[in-house]
């Protein structure tokens, strides 16, 4: 029997667009055995699509990426796909990872409250500059976004290989602090200081809650 992943991608501004690369980019290179991905894209990452392909597909894990808030995460156009007083239910017997700001804070243990299996996020905003690139391949290739994508993506590649909940965290940690190794012993200047801080920022409000030796 197959395994189901469902993504969210909603792609509807300069920070989307980013994620947008990075996701497909991740996904395109990843080729794993009975095992079915559902990417809900730009104006199709609506509430009402998302109910209906995850109450009909019945997805292990679930990919968000857009924006968020504490009690929400948003699809195409800033629409809520998933809120905390609303329709959270959704989210039970899933392994989640939210790349939408905020949503770690009281989504994430709400969430696991009410039977997610796993909840991997950020208590608060995740940072990351860019080059404002216009391409998919230069959006990839942007070396300035990748300090920050490159250990956020780390964490998706990881659960879909397979990698249990606190494994995935730890590597995406790791690749974070590696980055901020890199930055703090080159040499300094106001630019590499405010990347460093925001790159400090993401560690340490990467977060996750539930089940840490579950798997997809």
């Amino acid at each position: 029997m197959s395994r189901v992943i469902v993504v969210t991608n909603p792609s509807h501004d300069r920070a989307t667009n980013y994620l947008d690369a990075w996701i497909k980019h991740v996904l395109s290179n990843i080729s794993i055995p009975d095992v079915e991905i559902f990417e809900l894209t730009e104006s199709k990452a609506t509430k009402e699509n998302f109910e209906k392909l995850v109450n009909e597909k019945n997805p292990q894990l679930i990919l968000f990426h857009g924006h968020g808030s504490p009690d929400s995460i948003m699809g195409f156009n800033y629409g809520v796909l998933v809120k905390c007083d609303s329709n959270l239910e959704i989210l039970k017997d899933k392994i989640v990872h939210s790349l939408s700001c905020d949503s770690g804070k009281k989504m994430g243990p709400a969430a696991v409250k009410i039977g997610s299996v796993a909840f991997i996020g950020y208590k608060e905003e995740f940072k990351f500059i860019h080059l404002n690139k216009l391409t998919e391949q230069e959006r990839l290739t942007d070396g300035i976004a990748s300090l920050f994508l490159k250990p956020a993506f780390s964490a998706v590649t990881s659960l879909i290989k397979g990698d249990t909940i606190k494994e995935v965290y730890t590597k995406s940690q790791q690749e974070s602090a590696s980055v901020l190794r890199n930055l703090l012993t080159g040499v300094a200047s106001t630019n590499v200081t405010i990347i460093a801080s925001r790159v400090y920022h993401n560690l340490i409000n990467q977060m996750y809650v539930g089940n840490e030796n579950a798997k997809f």
